[in-house]
Order: structure tokens, then sequence, then C-alpha cells
């Protein structure tokens, strides 16, 4: 009878360790799958902050590009304004061969009304093989005046990245090209004013 009761009591014992050795494996394992839920929060954490310096980094090109595009123009309308006084303070000075020069002048002037300076930008990547991939891709979007237009690409050097950028059209002026880009706008495109580059895709 002792005996009996001598194994019962050892039986409860092995029971009650287990049951306790039971109860910490789950404990440590709660506490293990805490501390990979927190690692992996971080992680998200730290992805999404990434995400936002991608983003704030890529309207910075954007902004960068538009202002490289607007200063161009305003170079060009420089160097033209700078000329036209050069010519004009000659003509004080020296009235019959700077009379020659400005015809001269005029009659080029005239001649570059007709030569394109503008285009429309309709897409920039740093992958030089995705031009023409991209162009067929939007080519079936265009609307019928620009299905004959030009279509041409620009090469720029951005804090040591190569970006090739698409263009399309050739215009006498900015209005224009403007004018154009909605239309493009409207038929869901993207694009921006830009100036006009005569290497063909």
């Amino acid at each position: 009878m002792q005996s009996i009761k001598w194994h019962l009591t050892m039986l409860s014992f092995v029971a009650l360790s287990g049951c306790q050795a039971t109860a910490s494996k789950s404990q440590l394992d709660t506490l293990q799958m805490k501390k990979q839920l927190s690692l992996l929060e971080q992680q998200v954490s730290t992805l999404q902050q990434e995400v936002e310096q991608l983003r704030a980094l890529k309207q910075q090109v954007a902004k960068f590009e538009e202002v490289q595009e607007d200063l161009d123009v305003i170079a060009m309308q420089l160097s033209s304004s700078l000329a036209k006084q050069k010519d004009a303070e000659l003509l004080a000075k020296q009235p019959e061969q700077v009379k020659a020069r400005e015809t001269k002048f005029v009659e080029e002037q005239d001649k570059q009304e007709e030569v394109a300076e503008f285009a429309i930008q309709l897409a920039s990547t740093t992958e030089y093989v995705k031009l023409r991939q991209t162009y067929e891709q939007l080519k079936d979007k265009l609307p019928l005046d620009f299905a004959k237009s030009e279509v041409n690409i620009e090469q720029v050097d951005i804090q040591s990245t190569k970006y090739y950028r698409l263009k399309l059209g050739a215009f006498t002026d900015k209005a224009s090209a403007y004018q154009g880009c909605q239309q493009l706008k409207r038929a869901g495109l993207s694009c921006l004013v830009s100036h006009y580059t005569s290497h063909r895709l």
C-alpha cells in the first residue's frame, strides 16, 4: 500500500514538473515572438523613412529639371538681347558699317524664327534602351495632331547620373509648345515644355 502511495506521489511530482516546464517554454516562445515583432516593426519603420527620402529626392530632381529648362530659355533670350544691344551701341559709333551688319542680323533673325527652339518632354530615364519601348507604349495614346511629330532624345548629366529624355515635336515658340503639352495632358499623358534637340530617336 505504501509503495502505491509512493508511486502516485512521484507521478504527481513528474506531472507538475512537466506542466511547469511547458509553461516556461510557452513564456519563452512568447518573448521571442515579441522580440521578432519589435525587430520587424523597426525594419518597417526604417523602410518607410527610406521611401519618404526617395520620394523627396525624386521631387527635387523633377524641380531641378524644370528650373534647368527655364534657365536654358532665359539664357537664349539674354543672348539675343545682348546681341541687339551690342549692335545698337555700334550703330551709334559707326553708322555705315553697322547698318550693313544690322541688316544681316535682321535677316538671320528672320531665319531663326523658323528654327525650332522648344519641344515637349514625355519621359526621362536612366536607361537608354528603354526610350524606344517607352515611346512605343505612348504612341497609341498620342492625338492625331502629333502622329507625325519629330521624336528626339537628349542626354544630360545630373549629379553624376546620365538621364535620357524623350522629346516630341519642334516648336518655334514656348506658347505653342505649352498648348501642345496641354493637349497631351488631356489625352492622359504626362509632359512638360522643354528646349528642342535634334537628336532623333
